[in-house]
């Protein structure tokens, strides 16, 4: 009997060790064309070193502000050098007839955001503010692919401001929020 129960919990340990990392889904509005989810998660350093190419240098330069002001990181950019823990590259084999889309790939142990065009990766940098997860002082992203473009050309927001005056500081947190959902026209009247 007692042997039974040994090997019982013997077995049930087993199963228990064996099952893999549970897969945290990304929740990123607006929602990506395509998700693709790994095993596992990147954990990123407190100071990740980003790299990017001269013609990202204002993308890369966001991406750090980011990073500083939304999760207390210290972020250093590295133009043109080794490839870094974070890495923003312009691709255009990837969705070609998408300016706007960008592929951001953190199934290698790093993050890839690609794209064809600077706004993808401005799209890119947006995606990656929203799937970073904090637990404890560590960083992590989950393991996965995100393919996403715009389903329209045209995303818009108008403020009415001759009516509403709102100010100065007010059209500036309206201006991050558009970009933070990847909205690209404002309507300002």
């Amino acid at each position: 009997m007692k042997t039974t129960v040994f090997s019982f919990i013997c077995a049930l340990t087993l199963l228990v060790s064996c099952q893999s990392e549970p897969i945290e889904e990304y929740e990123v509005i607006p929602q990506p064309v395509s998700m693709t989810y790994k095993s596992g998660r990147v954990k990123l350093n407190s100071a990740p070193d980003v790299s990017f190419p001269a013609s990202l240098a204002g993308e890369a330069v966001l991406l750090e502000a980011a990073l500083v002001h939304d999760y207390a990181m210290n972020p250093k950019l590295i133009q043109d050098g080794k490839k870094g823990q974070i890495e923003l590259i312009l691709d255009t084999t990837v969705l070609k007839e998408q300016p706007e889309g960008y592929l951001l790939d953190s199934e290698s142990g790093r993050v890839q955001i690609k794209a064809p065009k600077p706004a993808g990766i401005m799209n890119g940098i947006q995606t990656l503010r929203q799937i970073i997860q904090k637990e404890n002082n560590d960083f992590y992203i989950q393991k996965g692919k995100i393919l996403d473009y715009p389903a329209f050309q045209w995303r818009a927001f108008m403020l009415d401001e001759g009516r509403y005056f709102k100010g100065k500081e007010v059209v500036y947190m309206l201006l991050d929020q558009m970009s933070f959902m990847k909205m690209n026209v404002f309507h300002w009247h």
